[in-house]
């Protein structure tokens, strides 16, 4: 983190709409800091075969630690692992819990002063369901659908290429935009 220039929390929690670009907001830091993203999804995690889940998140951290560069680990639709624990071992969920014990033990092994290199980002749309865990040790960032200003960039973005009339008005198109049209939907 010291190497980023920047004073960081070690895990970070997106929660937003689907759409809203939590996934592109991660890739933007990982390009912007020169750093290695380890990513994958959470449903990718829910194994049917014992402790596979568990090992993919070792896995997927033992290869952040070995970077020469800083990293980040990006679980995305965290939710698959992290929903709130219950009795209910049924559809997997002592398999599902060994997953999130292994992850919890990663993040608490980032508190080493020899791990300042890797950070955690997961993303979820559901956070009301996710394991008070998990939330206990993550900052939650919240990432809104985009307001007229950014609507405006985000149709800037998806337009450059295109040979636009110079009576198109972005911004007339940005204020016509429905209040909840994420950053997909104006793609």
């Amino acid at each position: 983190i010291q190497d980023w220039g920047m004073d960081m929390d070690k895990s970070i929690l997106l929660i937003g709409r689907p759409g809203t670009g939590k996934t592109h907001l991660v890739k933007a830091l990982s390009n912007e800091y020169d750093a290695d993203m380890f990513m994958i999804n959470g449903p990718q995690l829910v194994e049917k075969f014992i402790g596979e889940g568990a090992k993919k998140v070792k896995r997927l951290y033992e290869q952040a630690r070995a970077s020469d560069k800083p990293a980040i680990v990006f679980i995305d639709e965290i939710d698959a692992i992290a929903k709130k624990r219950l009795d209910d071992r049924r559809h997997g969920g002592e398999e599902v819990e060994r997953t999130m014990s292994q992850l919890l033990s990663e993040l608490d092994g980032l508190d080493s002063e020899n791990e300042n290199n890797v950070i955690s980002i997961f993303a979820t749309n559901t956070p009301d369901i996710m394991d008070p865990a998990l939330l206990n040790r993550t900052s939650a960032i919240e990432v809104p659908v985009p307001d007229d200003e950014a609507k405006k960039e985000i149709l800037q973005v998806h337009s450059r290429r295109l040979d636009l009339d110079e009576d198109v008005d972005l911004d007339v198109i940005a204020a016509e935009l429905d209040d909840d049209f994420t950053a997909r939907d104006i793609q």
